[in-house]
């Protein structure tokens, strides 16, 4: 089945731009590139999608009936302009996986849908 070594690529000094084509290349690899997904991690629900103007990881808010869709929050944005990490900056006790984490959550991690899950 091949080794379980683990390949990261340390995005630490890259720019927003960098970033982002990092993630295309990832999903494109995974063929989950213009894709939206909800996945579970760490316990909790989130919707991941990446394309060619962003990648972004939307928290899915556990209370369900709250309204209509699926309402959360952003964890994590990366555009060509701008990158938004929760879990890097801190924000409150979320819990969420730094731009780092993600990145190397989705190369080495064994991804499902919840629709493959349920």
């Amino acid at each position: 089945m091949g080794s379980n070594k683990k390949s990261v690529h340390n995005l630490e000094g890259e720019n927003s731009k960098q970033v982002l084509s990092r993630f295309a290349r990832l999903f494109r690899k995974r063929n989950m590139f213009n894709q939206s997904l909800k996945i579970e991690y760490r316990s909790r629900k989130y919707m991941i999608y990446c394309g060619e103007d962003k990648f972004f990881v939307y928290r899915i808010n556990p209370n369900p009936g709250i309204s209509p869709g699926i309402p959360g929050w952003i964890a994590c944005m990366v555009t060509q302009e701008n990158i938004i990490d929760s879990g890097s900056i801190g924000i409150g006790e979320n819990g969420d996986p730094s731009i780092q984490g993600w990145f190397n959550f989705i190369a080495n991690g064994n991804i499902k849908s919840i629709d493959e899950i349920e």
